[in-house]
């Protein structure tokens, strides 16, 4: 499990609103820290970050067109598994463990994702 500091979730929140910031969070807590992603069902993103199944692929569109996360299609059988979602932490702000208001924001930048 990886863990998003307070700073990164304050972060994705303000720049790439609450949906996103819902999504990556889960994301993280199944991410294995090895380095082989998160694998995870959009019906589970879905369900333990309290959003619709229909605004989590959304969602997930818009964070790997901006670079915030990478996915792997998972087949086996010729039938598809659930996906392998890799966050992108070095491009969320806030870095590692900063404490709260332990960082001046003006030196955060994150890719604002455009809500259509």
């Amino acid at each position: 499990m990886s863990e998003l500091t307070y700073e990164m979730r304050r972060v994705l929140r303000r720049d790439v609103g609450p949906q996103a910031a819902a999504v990556i969070d889960v994301l993280a807590h199944y991410d294995t820290g090895d380095g082989t992603g998160a694998q995870i069902t959009a019906h589970r993103l879905a369900t333990e970050s309290g959003l619709s199944e229909k605004t989590v692929r959304r969602v997930l569109s818009r964070l790997s067109e901006a670079g915030l996360v990478n996915y792997d299609n998972q087949f086996r059988d010729n039938r598809q598994l659930a996906n392998r979602y890799y966050p992108q932490y070095d491009r969320i702000g806030g870095g590692q463990s900063d404490p709260p208001g332990g960082q001046d924001d003006r030196a955060i930048v994150v890719i604002a994702i455009q809500e259509e």
